[in-house]
């Protein structure tokens, strides 16, 4: 930043020619440094996670089809399977601590 303000097209004093194309040049050398920086913006951006999906999306409406919805309905069935699991695990765990209880006759329901 100290470096960007001392080279400054705005710290030349002067109304000569030779002070106007200092600055002239000094705004050149600002303006190209700028669109360096875009550059390298533009392709970190391009090679996130997220610009790749942005494309893949992209590429799927021009073909008629949504992405993100079948990537919701995916999810959704997703999670649905895994209530389901989740739900049978706990009828299991149940039917265990039932069959210890009446095989043993201990509660094991402190264990979980």
């Amino acid at each position: 930043m100290v470096e960007d303000f001392r080279d400054s097209p705005d710290l030349v004093r002067g109304d000569t020619i030779g002070d106007e194309l200092v600055r002239a040049i000094r705004q050149i050398w600002q303006i190209k440094n700028r669109l360096k920086e875009l550059k390298t913006e533009k392709i970190n951006a391009e090679l996130s996670e997220l610009y790749t999906l942005r494309e893949k999306v992209e590429a799927e409406m021009r073909e008629g089809r949504d992405m993100l919805k079948q990537m919701a309905e995916r999810t959704k069935t997703y999670i649905k399977k895994s209530e389901r699991r989740l739900a049978n695990l706990k009828n299991l765990n149940e039917a265990q601590e039932e069959y210890v209880k009446d095989r043993y006759g201990m509660d094991i329901s402190a264990f979980r």
